[in-house]
């Protein structure tokens, strides 16, 4: 994890930016790897993934027989 000058963070190329419901693809738009982390919603869709999700990571990181759902699994770091 490393800072990054047009995001919050950045991991192995790819480009993280944190916020709310209403966060925006603005930011991060001439990134070439960019995603938007949104708290408050349920679903995620193209680059955008919902802030839980990355606990949802972490588990899978730390058991074995645990899997993230499949819109997810291509960007696990």
């Amino acid at each position: 994890v490393i800072s990054s000058k047009i995001s919050d963070f950045e991991i192995d190329g790819r480009t993280f930016e944190i916020g709310g419901k209403n966060k925006g693809n603005k930011q991060i738009e001439n990134a070439g790897k960019g995603y938007v982390v949104k708290d408050d919603i349920e679903t995620g869709y193209a680059n955008v993934i919902p802030i839980w999700a990355f606990g949802l990571l972490y588990c899978r990181a730390t058991a074995s027989n645990f899997s993230a759902p499949k819109q997810f699994q291509k960007i696990v770091l």
